[in-house]
């Protein structure tokens, strides 16, 4: 994971629950996603979090590890978790017969690396159930961000595409795959940061703090993001996929 991100997760976690509703609606997607395929055994729930993929294995009687790299979010779980980064999970070889990860490969410094890993721990005829967001994601907010004409360094997704193919070379088939695109709205800018910021996605304010956001570069980003406005409001797009991979 990316260590910004990391940080992020670790001070959204007491919250997150109560803010990361759209988030919840995902993995109940990939979860319903999985429903004619997942398997009764033992499963990692990766990017686990508070554990709202991990609670629904336990209820349907299947073994699970929860991991995740940001200790806080493991701190709001009950269930017995392991606190580790997703390119280097400390299991044997072949231990695993089923993954679910939704929304945390696009965090991944290295995907190909993190999908590599993931296919040593499973088993040779497990499956991988996957949510992950791709490029399109934010995209008026990105737009904005440019005609503000400052330097953001965060949230650069993959195509769907490119992470087929890294899927690939990792060993994986993509055995079936489901698009999505959703959009929320939001009454200002400072609503839009607030969400990504209680749901661990960035953390602008502290940017802001240290001066890396000036209040004249603020100003423009202000205009350029209401130049976008619609009548619902300031838009969040989400473009990704839910993924099953054998």
């Amino acid at each position: 994971m990316i260590p910004a991100i990391k940080q992020h997760f670790n001070i959204a976690a007491p919250t997150y629950t109560q803010h990361a509703l759209w988030q919840h609606q995902q993995a109940q997607t990939l979860w319903d996603y999985s429903a004619s395929t997942r398997c009764n055994t033992l499963t990692l729930d990766i990017g686990s979090g508070t554990g709202w993929i991990a609670c629904r294995l336990i209820q349907a009687n299947i073994p699970v590890i929860a991991i995740d790299q940001a200790q806080q979010m493991l701190q709001q779980q009950t269930l017995p978790t392991i606190c580790a980064d997703m390119h280097a999970i400390p299991l044997p070889d072949q231990s695993i017969g089923q993954v679910f990860c939704a929304m945390t490969l696009q965090w991944s410094s290295d995907p190909y690396a993190a999908l590599a890993e993931w296919r040593r721990v499973m088993c040779p005829r497990g499956m991988l159930f996957c949510s992950v967001l791709t490029t399109g994601t934010f995209a008026s907010l990105h737009q904005a961000i440019s005609k503000a004409e400052f330097i953001y360094p965060g949230n650069q997704f993959t195509t769907a595409d490119t992470l087929f193919s890294t899927a690939q070379q990792a060993g994986w088939q993509v055995q079936a795959y489901q698009s999505f695109t959703d959009t929320l709205y939001f009454d200002s800018l400072h609503d839009v940061i607030t969400h990504l910021r209680l749901t661990g996605c960035i953390s602008y304010n502290r940017s802001y703090a240290h001066g890396l956001i000036t209040p004249r570069c603020w100003h423009r980003l202000i205009s350029a993001y209401e130049a976008l406005r619609t009548v619902q409001g300031l838009p969040l797009e989400f473009t990704g996929l839910h993924m099953r991979l054998g």
